[in-house]
């Protein structure tokens, strides 16, 4: 018989996770802070449980549906434009408001020329102190809109007024001071320099109103007031460029010199360059976007006379300039409107089917552009 031995064979080793000592299961509500410093935690146990008893539930608001959101934010872009055309009619029909004209001025002004030099604040130099002005309206012809030599300039109150008044005269009386005309005039003052307070080489950069060689002409009219102003300020412009349709700042007069075209001449022009630069003109919707401009002769009073006409035309000039035919083109912005003046202000009118009868040049085109 064979004999069997028995092997001593190996115990088996116990498992990784009970060969390593358990670790007590730590509190899952304290923190690490906590846990490293127990005394600092019985100090501010009290503290906390003050903190919360303070505490209280703070109810969320509701959010709006999106139709309701949308519906309100249209409501916020539209009503403050309605609100504030209103208001600044019912400003100019107050029985303070006050207006500034300037006589025998450039006609390539613009109002950032009057603005330039509104008095600044006695305390901050960036603030508009008395003397801001309301609005600003170049002076036109009643019956042709086309741009004249004067401007009108609203004010809130007399006040305001006389403080731009004085501002600007003081300006142009330091222009002529300090604006050197001859070889033995004096030196232009330099950057920096300070005369009672004020820089005077700021001052005299912005001043563009009035030549220093020549007089200025800024007359205070109050109430009442003659009939031209009185319609400015019940329209708050002139009234072919105000109504349903804002056009001041978007419109331009358009005019063709030495020649008369139709209106679907004019319409014909302006396809006929829409198709040459491949691009259309983004001009205001429906009929409004071209009107002719309807003359008929309007009496002015013997004061008025001196502001509306110019005194170098004499009468043949006026009644040549009245006689030819006027559009006012507008258009969706300000920019498109300036652009079209660029591109068509003393350029040719082109003539149907013809380019010119004996070499005669093409008539010149006179666009501007009415702010």
């Amino acid at each position: 018989m064979h004999q069997f031995r028995w092997l001593h064979q190996p115990e088996k080793p116990p498992p990784l996770d009970e060969q390593q000592p358990q670790r007590p299961a730590l509190r899952q509500d304290l923190s690490l802070f906590d846990e490293l410093f127990p005394e600092e935690t019985k100090k501010t146990t009290s503290v906390r449980e003050v903190v919360k008893i303070k505490e209280h539930h703070v109810p969320r608001l509701p959010l709006l549906d999106l139709d309701e959101m949308d519906k309100r934010h249209r409501e916020s872009k539209t009503e403050p434009n309605r609100v504030t055309r209103a208001a600044s009619l019912d400003a100019f029909r107050q029985d303070n408001v006050t207006v500034l004209v300037l006589s025998n001025a450039s006609k390539s002004l613009v109002e950032s020329d009057f603005r330039y030099i509104v008095p600044q604040g006695q305390h901050i130099g960036e603030w508009r102190g008395p003397g801001d002005i309301m609005k600003v309206i170049p002076g036109r012809d009643p019956n042709t809109l086309q741009q004249l030599a004067h401007y009108f300039l609203i004010f809130p109150n007399p006040a305001y007024a006389r403080a731009y008044q004085n501002h600007a005269l003081t300006l142009h009386r330091m222009a002529k001071t300090h604006t050197p005309t001859s070889i033995e005039s004096s030196l232009a003052p330099p950057k920096g320099m300070v005369i009672r307070g004020r820089d005077v080489f700021t001052l005299l950069q912005n001043y563009s109103l009035v030549p220093p060689s020549q007089n200025i002409s800024l007359v205070v009219r109050s109430p009442p007031f003659s009939t031209s102003i009185r319609n400015l300020l019940t329209h708050g412009g002139y009234a072919p460029l105000t109504g349903a349709y804002e056009k001041t700042g978007k419109a331009i007069l358009f005019w063709v010199d030495g020649y008369q075209p139709s209106t679907s001449m004019v319409r014909s022009a302006i396809s006929k360059n829409e198709r040459i630069r491949g691009m259309t003109w983004a001009m205001a919707p429906g009929e409004a976007s071209l009107k002719k401009i309807d003359t008929p002769l309007q009496t002015m009073d013997d004061s008025e006379e001196s502001e509306v006409t110019e005194a170098a035309e004499d009468f043949e000039t006026k009644h040549l300039q009245r006689s030819l035919s006027k559009w006012i083109i507008t258009f969706a912005n300000e920019a498109e409107a300036r652009r079209f003046t660029r591109a068509w202000h003393r350029k040719s009118f082109p003539l149907p089917g013809d380019t010119g009868a004996y070499g005669e040049p093409h008539p010149l085109v006179h666009a501007e552009f009415m702010w």
